[in-house]
């Protein structure tokens, strides 16, 4: 069955692929405060979307790649570094040539790559192909910042170019995740792998060294810990082991790692190492998402806890939830949204951007089905600082 992408909330770099909105209410913004058909993505068959904070990326289930919004000169977030008739694109350059509003084919550097995964940090843009290779494209490191790329240099990459792991070409990669800083790559046999900027023990590595190439997470190895599945925050990690135990490092000034505390948290409070989530030890975690400074995680029973943003020190069960089965949770800036295994999205938080999809840019306390997405079947969501997107069949 054939997909469809929506997209809601305030896109002014072009984020939401919606070439026809127009700037309005007091802070003239690019803002849709309800889903909104991608137009531009009919019958692209996506089977993935991921949103950064400036730009946005999806994978198609034939394995190509689609990139729109901000294109930072300094780096080709969006690796669209030809935009001549030479490079296939779906629609074309919008406005000054800084922004995309419609997505591009992301062609030249990943001839013969079938994408299974894309993911967006502030400056950069990471693929994952089948074959377990990772690509990366955008801005290089500057004074006091790190390049994310991995490529072992502070170089910008303008297309994408294969990140090394380690001494052998035999390392393959499950998936990936991107900070705004930062970048995360999950081994197949669960190791986890970091690089990028080291600010605030972002890199679990026991310092805030940066690291321009891929290095394993030692403590998992040390401990003999499997990791399965991984998520970033802005300047923070988490990760998830095969016995459904969640692990944090990084930034935690804003209680994002969950690992509990005083509600007045020191502004340079971190953690350079992973660290288990107590209060979840006892729950089996099957999935997690993190924010720009919160996070939440998703049992085996389809509950969700959520911790961050000096609300909730530690993780707190969402009991008005508890009536519905959920798969995933995405994390915005200051909102949070849970798909159902009925194919339902719920979103909460703040509402002034519109990210909530509701029609309006009111407050919502709890979880309120999104209304405008109520005759699709969404198969996955995905959450920008100020934006949402979703798949649906």
């Amino acid at each position: 069955m054939a997909t469809s992408v929506y997209s809601w909330g305030t896109g002014d770099d072009g984020q939401l692929a919606q070439p026809s909105i127009e700037k309005s209410g007091m802070m003239n913004t690019y803002r849709e405060s309800a889903p909104r058909l991608v137009e531009a993505l009919e019958g692209q068959d996506v089977e993935s979307v991921a949103c950064g904070p400036s730009h946005a990326a999806a994978t198609t289930k034939d394995g190509r790649v689609l990139t729109w919004g901000k294109a930072e000169a300094e780096g080709g977030v969006l690796g669209l570094f030809s935009m001549g008739a030479s490079t296939p694109l779906l629609g074309h350059a919008g406005g000054d040539g800084k922004h995309c509003l419609f997505p591009h084919w992301v062609s030249e550097g990943l001839e013969g790559v079938r994408a299974k995964q894309v993911s967006c940090g502030a400056n950069h843009t990471g693929v994952l192909s089948d074959k377990g290779d990772v690509f990366t494209w955008g801005a290089g490191g500057s004074m006091g910042s790190a390049s994310a790329l991995g490529l072992g240099s502070s170089d910008a990459a303008s297309r994408p170019e294969q990140v090394l792991f380690g001494d052998s070409d035999e390392v393959k990669i499950a998936q990936i995740a991107s900070g705004s800083k930062h970048m995360v790559a999950l081994g197949v046999d669960g190791e986890v792998w970091t690089w990028g900027s080291g600010e605030n023990g972002r890199l679990g590595n026991g310092g805030t060294t940066d690291q321009l190439e891929p290095y394993p997470v030692e403590y998992f190895l040390e401990v003999g810990i499997k990791i399965v599945s991984i998520a970033t925050g802005n300047s923070f990690s988490l990760a998830l082991s095969d016995d459904g135990k969640v692990y944090g490092w990084g930034k935690n000034d804003q209680a994002q790692l969950g690992l509990g505390g005083s509600m007045s948290m020191d502004v340079y409070a971190m953690e350079e190492m992973p660290r288990q989530i107590d209060l979840l030890a006892n729950e089996t975690i099957v999935s997690i998402a993190a924010g720009g400074s919160h996070a939440m995680a998703v049992n085996s029973k389809g509950e969700v806890f959520h911790w961050g943003m000096r609300l909730w020190v530690e993780p707190h069960k969402m009991t008005a939830l508890q009536q519905h089965h959920v798969v995933q949770a995405g994390c915005g800036a200051n909102f949070n949204a849970v798909l159902t295994d009925i194919g339902q999205v719920f979103t909460w938080g703040k509402g002034r951007t519109g990210a909530l999809g509701h029609g309006d840019n009111s407050r919502y306390a709890q979880p309120t089905l999104v209304e405008g997405l109520v005759a699709r079947d969404v198969t996955q969501i995905a959450c920008g600082p100020n934006y949402t997107l979703a798949v649906a069949k």
